[in-house]
């Protein structure tokens, strides 16, 4: 559950920059939108940079990893709703990248390493059809709000139930944690 609610989160902010970053960029920062797609390419090399780095390093702490990917989560879409220029959406940008390229590879590991090999697959196919579903709804929903109030309003208001899953995610994790704890070792 740690994974699968982090993950949604995360969904959040990677699918409304592809669906609405350039309008994003073009309302609050007067950034033209064929200019986004450059700045979108620094999203992506710090997605890539730090994929490598994981595939690369071996991570110790997957935990702190992932908390830290949520701070990055938060900290950039709000970010994104900030006029303060093209350097702050930059920042926006570069910030996001670094959670698009650790919470799924984290999230992986957390879901392979607590299901047994032959059930994978199927955790992995509900899983994604989890995450289409989500896909689906938050543009959907994004488009809605900023139809009616703004895209900045929308930033906002979509960072709340952004919020709730990554605070949802923590709650499972150290639920687990504790279960863990608990549970007496047999030798």
């Amino acid at each position: 559950m740690f994974a699968l609610f982090g993950n949604i989160a995360y969904a959040f902010p990677f699918i409304l920059l592809i669906t609405y970053g350039s309008l994003m960029g073009k309302e609050y920062n007067g950034i033209n939108p064929d200019i986004f797609f450059y700045l979108l390419a620094l999203f992506y090399i710090v997605s890539f940079l730090t994929r490598l780095v994981l595939s690369v390093k071996n991570v110790k702490n997957h935990e702190i990893l992932m908390y830290a990917s949520f701070a990055a989560t938060i900290i950039g879409y709000l970010l994104l709703g900030i006029d303060a220029g093209i350097i702050m959406f930059i920042g926006s940008l570069l910030i996001l990248g670094f959670p698009h390229g650790s919470i799924y590879p984290t999230a992986s590991y957390y879901i392979a390493s607590s299901v047994e090999l032959e059930d994978l697959n199927v955790v992995y196919s509900v899983f994604i059809l989890i995450m289409d579903v989500i896909i689906f709804l938050i543009p959907f929903v994004f488009g809605i709000i900023s139809t009616i109030y703004s895209i900045r309003i929308a930033i906002y208001l979509t960072a709340v139930p952004m919020g709730l899953l990554l605070l949802t995610s923590v709650f499972f994790n150290i639920k687990d944690n504790r279960a863990i704890k608990n549970t007496p070792v047999t030798q």
